[in-house]
This record gives structure tokens, C-alpha cells and sequence, in this order.
């Protein structure tokens, strides 16, 4: 017995020519057919970018993929603009250079066909690019397979929820609200988190997605990535005693780690 939901799968782009070929096929080929993409250009500077992505996907002949140019918004704007433009009852994100494994999309819906009540689920990832190996958020966070139970408990202390593997129902958007545009570091981690205040997550205890680490990412600027923290955080319920200790831990961890860099990069 299979799902016939449908999922849409939101993709921002922007001047991501370079990785977006592997990251459309790894979505072709997904063993889970039953979705629609919509490819959200957000305004690239280089027509050319714009240009390849088009032809790209206008060289698959394949109507679920969908290109829309926008003027540029940011991060959040973009996958905003995308959900806001899907047909699908589930949501699904994937970054321009990021590559899910074939089964990614099917082991998730194979969850949401066993489990009822589940709202958020997503999967365990590992780097390559600039850094090669297993991210291990199973292990580093004591995460078993299936409910993450007080999910929004554990992620104040921390994200380790990769964006690029979230599957989510879409109506659950009418009360965590928009990805926050002010957010340009850690957008994922401040709209993941918003999820966690109203359902408990579900997690696939298996490698499906690839995460890619290059001189581009956004969460290399540390300092920024410091201070969104402080925002976020600061703007959450913490009310039980251990609440606090967990987003006062995640403040220091943010601060030790960025000095810490900062020295190194000093005596270098």
C-alpha cells in the first residue's frame, strides 16, 4: 500500500549554477514519484545562473518541475514564496547544492503512511564538498529511530536538524507562520524550531541526504551566526528550570566555539 499524497518540494536558488545539476537529478531520481517542484530563482545577478537553470529545466521535459524568476528576497523569502505557491498537502526542502539519496522522498511518505499523527520528519545527513564524512546527528544527540520525544526541549539546546531533509505538512505553516526573511544565517534552525513548539518530530535514522560544504555557505560568517542565535533564542519559551539551562548552554557553546575561531584565526 503506497501514499498518493502529493509532496511539494521547494528549491531556492540563487547564482548556484555550479551544484544545481546534481541536486535536480537527485530529485529525479527519487524512487517516491509523486511530487512537483517549484524552483524558485530569487532574483540571480548573473543571467547566465538564471539562464542554465532554466534550460536545465526545461531540457527535462518532465511538468513537475516548475522555474519561477522572482526578485530577490533572501533565503526565507524564497522557500516563503514557494510554499505559498505549492499544491501539495506535505512540504518538502532542498538546497541548490545539497543531493538527496533515491530514496529519501519514500522512506519519509512510508512514515507518514504508518503514522497517523505525524507531522515533521526528517533524516540523518552527512557532509561532502569542503569536508567529507558522517554528521552523525544520531549519535551526537542520542536520537533514536521514530518520535523525537520533547523535540522543542532538545533543539533549544542546539540544531541538528539538517534542512535539506525536512518533510512537513503544510498545514502546519498556518501556526508556526512564515520562515523569518531577518534571518539570513540560521534561517533553517529559527523556522525548524518554531515547529518543534507545536509537534514532536520524527526521525529517520539513516543517511539520505548529502549536505555539500563550500566556500559559499552562509553558516561560515560565525559572528552573525552568534548574534541570530542570541535573537533566537531570546525569543523563545523557556520556562522550566531546565528550559533555561539548555538555551543558556546552546548561548555559550555559540560563543565559545566563535572565540575559539577567532583566536585561531588571530595566531594564524
Amino acid at each position: 500500500m503506497k501514499t498518493d499524497e502529493l509532496v511539494s518540494i521547494v528549491l531556492p536558488y540563487f547564482n548556484g549554477k555550479q551544484f544545481v545539476l546534481d541536486t535536480l537529478e537527485s530529485i529525479r531520481n527519487q524512487t517516491f514519484s509523486n511530487f512537483e517542484v517549484i524552483v524558485v530563482d530569487d532574483g540571480s545577478t548573473l543571467k547566465e545562473h538564471s539562464e542554465h537553470l532554466s534550460s536545465l529545466i526545461d531540457s527535462f521535459s518532465d511538468s513537475r518541475f516548475r522555474y519561477v524568476f522572482k526578485a530577490n528576497g533572501g533565503l526565507s523569502d524564497a522557500r516563503n514564496f514557494g510554499i505559498n505557491n505549492s499544491n501539495g498537502m506535505w512540504i518538502a526542502f532542498i538546497d541548490q547544492d545539497d543531493i538527496w539519496e533515491p530514496t529519501k522522498l519514500e522512506r519519509q511518505m512510508d512514515v507518514v503512511l504508518k503514522n497517523i499523527e505525524v507531522n515533521f520528519i526528517f533524516t540523518d545527513a552527512r557532509f561532502i564538498g569542503d569536508i567529507q564524512g558522517d554528521m552523525q546527528v544520531a549519535s551526537k544527540n542520542n536520537l533514536q529511530e521514530g518520535v523525537v520525544v520533547n523535540s522543542y526541549k532538545k533543539l533549544l539546546k542546539g540544531n541538528f536538524v539538517t534542512c535539506s531533509s525536512i518533510l512537513f505538512r503544510k498545514s502546519l505553516v498556518t501556526k508556526v507562520g512564515n520562515s523569518n526573511p531577518c534571518f539570513k544565517i540560521c534561517p533553517d534552525y529559527e523556522f525548524i524550531i518554531r515547529f518543534s513548539e507545536h509537534t514532536d518530530f520524527y526521525f529517520i535514522n539513516d543517511t539520505l541526504v548529502l549536505y555539500r560544504i563550500h566556500g559559499a555557505n552562509t553558516v561560515k560568517n560565525e559572528l552573525k551566526l552568534a548574534a541570530e542565535t542570541v535573537l533566537l533564542l531570546c525569543d523563545r519559551r523557556v520556562e522550566t528550570r531546565q528550559e533555561k539551562l539548555l538555551a543558556t548552554y546552546n548561548l555559550i557553546s555559540t560563543f565559545l566555539s566563535f572565540s575559539f575561531n577567532w583566536v585561531k584565526k588571530l595566531l594564524s
